[in-house]
């Protein structure tokens, strides 16, 4: 704003000195014209006097003008700008309250929604994000998204679990209630004493209210009011201010981002085999592990905001401030635009994701677990596990089974107290998985685990696996291909179920082993 400021006040300048000095005299004075002119004062009127040097600088002219530059249909080079202004409006403390009310800019923690206008404009470049063609940038798209997040969705802290009304004593659940246990007829006469009336109780609410009071109730009746603490993250929720109309807008837009990524999808696998397939699934959770929207103050730093959609001089730039120019640029800026807006209509319905990351795991497991199995039912392959240390030497051999479910390779060793128990000591997802062949040694493979976190080629564990005979050897390589080869399976049509590709087309190809 600064900037605009000073490049507004030099080209006045500039122009000011080639127009002629008007001269006058006593004779023949000036007529002057009593008109009313509004002068800038505060810091506020400042920053839109710069922003919008030809419209008054007034609250609702502001406002106007904001939505003009929004309302562009098949670009953002003007909304682009207005959407960063409007974003450092809300999150700038200088800025007072009164100039936001006034302007119906109000933040969703006001819990109003007095901005519908703004609301409607920044759907409406959302949907000329979803349409083929356009030239909406990703980074526009974000802006958009976190500028919905500040109007219409609101961070408050979650409701407190209802406590049950007791009469009789409470001990914070300190007393479990096994039969078991020693307190057990402790508790059961604690049961009996919260069963009773008010008004058979030997201990009257009264008395528990003075005995018991919580830190509000002392904050409010001691004279030192005591700071309540912080509220963590976790415990926040978020409530969406949006009318029926917005988020049905926002179904039909999750509908559209679908769209384009099905027409990605058939343009990218089309005349091919099964891997084609395969890549786009690599693309797509290579884009979903990267996945990670900028902060809108990242874009309002940069230069990009300030040039046209297409221009040259972007080539070079971020991926997310220009055009996409490639087919796989396309499908990348699709992906984006389908995890973007597939989010975020989960945080305004309140709605828990269930199906990213493909195909997870129902339930975790973690080192050290205890895991029933059975060598009828589960492939246990017995072999010698020697970790490879990043300086290339290897560490102590230990004697190791192996073996594969529907998601993860896991090698455990038995457990001694419990029979057919074996106890985890490291688990790797089936497609982070490589093997390798030691062509001196027919009964080894090297095992190499990558960092799925991580969009470059990085390895977190190493080790060579010794079977006892090149039948085990053979047996485990079999069993984690076909492992591979089913999770990239299931996961492909998890993704085909989202697109809404019908049964036909999915069994278009024929599925080789690798």
């Amino acid at each position: 704003a600064a900037a605009a400021a000073a490049a507004h006040s030099d080209a006045t300048a500039a122009t000011s000195s080639h127009l002629p000095t008007p001269t006058t005299t006593a004779a023949s004075a000036p007529t002057t014209h009593h008109t009313h002119t509004h002068t800038p004062q505060t810091s506020e009127e400042l920053v839109l006097a710069s922003a919008f040097p030809t419209v008054h600088a007034s609250a609702p002219n502001g406002r106007t003008a904001l939505l003009h530059m929004l309302a562009c249909p098949d670009t953002d080079t003007p909304a682009l700008p207005a959407m960063c202004l409007i974003f450092s409006m809300l999150n700038n403390k200088v800025v007072s309250v009164e100039l936001l009310r006034e302007a119906n800019i109000m933040p969703a923690s006001t819990m109003e929604l007095t901005n519908r206008d703004f609301v409607v404009a920044l759907l409406a470049i959302l949907t000329d994000a979803c349409r083929p063609g356009t030239q909406v940038r990703m980074s526009a798209a974000n802006v958009a998204v976190a500028l919905l997040q500040q109007l219409a969705c609101a961070r408050i802290p979650r409701p407190a679990a209802p406590v049950p009304e007791t009469y009789g004593l409470d001990f914070g659940g300190l007393l479990s209630p096994r039969a078991d246990s020693d307190t057990a007829p402790l508790t059961r006469s604690i049961r009996r004493t919260s069963d009773r009336s008010p008004a058979a109780s030997p201990l009257r609410r009264s008395s528990v209210r003075s005995t018991m009071t919580s830190p509000v109730t002392r904050s409010l009746t001691s004279p030192v009011v005591e700071a309540m603490p912080a509220v963590k993250e976790e415990e926040m929720v978020t409530v969406s201010l949006l009318q029926e109309t917005h988020i049905h807008t926002l179904k039909e837009l999750q509908v559209l981002s679908i769209k384009q990524l099905l027409e990605c999808y058939q343009r990218m696998i089309e005349g091919g085999d099964f891997s084609k397939k395969e890549k786009f699934l690599e693309l797509f959770e290579a884009e979903y592990r990267a996945y990670n929207p900028s902060p809108p103050s990242r874009f309002w730093s940069s230069e990009c905001i300030l040039y046209p959609s297409t221009a040259p001089c972007l080539h070079d730039r971020p991926f997310e401030m220009r055009q996409a120019a490639t087919p796989l640029e396309h499908t990348r800026r699709a992906i984006f635009i389908f995890l973007l807006l597939r989010r975020f209509t989960a945080e305004v319905q309140g709605e828990e994701e269930r199906t990213f990351p493909l195909c997870h795991p129902p339930v975790p497991l973690n080192i050290a677990d205890s895991l029933y199995l059975r060598h009828g039912s589960n492939v246990l392959i017995p072999c010698v596990v020697a970790s490879v240390r990043t300086d290339n030497t290897t560490g102590p051999a230990v004697r190791r089974v192996l073996t594969v479910d529907q998601w993860r390779v896991i090698i455990a060793e038995p457990d001694t107290r419990q029979p057919d128990c074996y106890l985890v000591r490291y688990i790797a997802d089936i497609g982070a998985v490589e093997l390798h062949s030691d062509i001196t040694n027919l009964r080894a493979l090297t095992l190499k685990v990558r960092d799925t976190k991580q969009t470059f080629l990085f390895y977190v564990f190493t080790a060579i696996l010794e079977f006892d005979d090149h039948r085990h050897c053979v047996q485990a390589s079999q069993v984690i291909q076909k492992g591979k080869e089913q999770l990239r399976i299931a996961k492909i049509g998890i993704l085909e179920d989202l697109m809404g590709m019908s049964r036909a087309a999915k069994h278009t190809f024929v599925v080789t082993s690798p």
